[in-house]
């Protein structure tokens, strides 16, 4: 359980404004992208922390969002392209879908695919990303200034 709520908040509105700063990044090396990660893994996981606590408003822990998802490529089940996973799936044909943020909390803490979304090598936009559960299936896409929305409401609540 969490005992200091505030500290948790705290830490997770210190991520959002990181995280509001990458869309002006401009260089990105395999350490940001780590650094990345890691961050939405841990904000996502004070997310999850803190609607398990129970000490969140209502409305917040049944929150649902619209993310897009694209469907799995092949019907064998087996990934074929691991160091380009995004060929596996059908980017053109998806479509947007509804998912708990629990689920959501899920599918960044249990992520197998974690894919920054940087056009041109520049300014961030986005991320695919999907758990080890449903890789097979489909894979989400989530803008990064939704994330960095949801990390903010779940620090003012």
């Amino acid at each position: 359980m969490i005992e200091q709520l505030t500290l948790w908040q705290k830490e997770l509105y210190k991520i959002a404004v990181d995280l509001e700063k990458r869309y002006r990044q401009k260089r990105w090396t395999i350490r940001s992208e780590f650094s990345l990660e890691k961050q939405i893994f841990v904000g996502f996981y004070i997310v999850r922390k803190i609607i398990e606590s129970k000490k969140c408003n209502k409305a917040l822990n049944g929150m649902n969002y619209k993310i897009y998802t694209s469907p799995y490529l092949s019907k064998s089940g087996i990934m074929k392209n691991y160091n380009h996973p995004l060929n596996d799936y059908n980017l053109p044909n998806g479509k947007l879908e509804m998912i708990s943020i629990k689920e959501l909390c899920n599918q960044f803490i249990h992520s197998y695919h974690f894919i920054s979304a940087v056009p041109f090598g520049r300014e961030m936009i986005g991320i695919y990303f999907v758990s080890d559960k449903v890789k097979v299936e489909k894979i989400y896409y989530i803008q990064l200034i939704k994330i960095v929305e949801i990390f903010v409401s779940f620090y003012k609540d």
